[in-house]
């Protein structure tokens, strides 16, 4: 039997419709149950005092309505959930970012009236998904991004209805483990797996934070155009080398590092 959750509460069915139980509307925090599959039509429709919602791996789809008029102010999806239907996440006027999985079908105005949302974070994605209709992403901020993998972005803008947000569409970098690139700067900090990392073309800009206390660094080569270090980027951190040091390096950027040797670009 197909599992899933229709209005907040659990259903064994390959029919939801044969389940349509109401829940507390006024509930502000909820954590789907593990095992669930899906989560149904008008699932979480009008909770409108919700602000977190946490969807466990498994579910594989999310419904009509199912999250829709709520108080959400960030959403992430299951690397599982590969289809979003009708309407599925519209309407979340606090919504501010949703991350996705491994996506493969946005249908018709799944994302729409997320007149807030400023980043779609699709920078897990395998492939390009199927966007059926250039509404999906109806009334889209002015300024909002829709973040996709580097390798797939000259595809991704050209894409069948996604070319009507191309100018939304922005490349993610994956530098090493933990860390992105945000515009043309190496920002956040995971737990870097890279005795040398490498720095793309783009950027210009080691961020703040960017290796602090990271253990398994040894050498950052930067892009031959030119990336500045700024102050707090590397502190703690076992950098011994740096190549292709054509930036500006601010003046407490290398305090305290075993610094071996920086070569610059000829």
């Amino acid at each position: 039997m197909a599992q899933g959750i229709l209005n907040g509460s659990r259903y064994d069915s390959t029919n939801v419709s044969d389940s349509a139980l109401l829940i507390e509307r006024t509930m502000v925090e909820y954590t789907v149950p593990s095992g669930i599959t899906s989560v149904g039509p008008s699932a979480f429709n009008f909770c409108s005092k919700l602000e977190k919602l946490y969807i466990p791996e498994g579910v594989q789809g999310i419904g009509s309505t199912a999250i829709s008029k709520t108080s959400i102010k960030s959403l992430t999806l299951p690397l599982s959930c590969c289809r979003l239907t009708s309407y599925s996440l519209s309407g979340n006027s606090k919504l501010e970012e949703i991350k996705f999985g491994y996506i493969e079908t946005i249908q018709s105005y799944a994302l729409s009236e997320n007149n807030a949302c400023l980043r779609f974070d699709f920078s897990k994605s395998k492939i390009v998904p199927t966007l059926n209709n250039t509404n999906a992403f109806n009334s889209i901020n002015a300024n909002a991004k829709i973040i996709v993998p580097a390798s797939l972005y000259d595809d991704w803008i050209v894409a069948t209805n996604w070319s009507a947000y191309a100018d939304h569409i922005e490349a993610y970098y994956i530098v090493s483990e933990g860390l992105e690139i945000n515009g043309a700067a190496v920002v956040g900090r995971g737990s870097c797996t890279d005795s040398v990392v490498v720095i793309p073309d783009g950027v210009t800009q080691i961020a703040e934070g960017a290796f602090v206390n990271d253990q398994m660094i040894d050498t950052l080569v930067l892009p031959e155009s030119g990336a500045s270090i700024v102050d707090g980027s590397l502190d703690g951190s076992s950098l011994k080398k740096i190549v292709n040091c054509n930036g500006s390096v601010y003046s407490f950027a290398l305090y305290g590092l075993s610094i071996e040797r920086i070569s610059f670009v000829d």
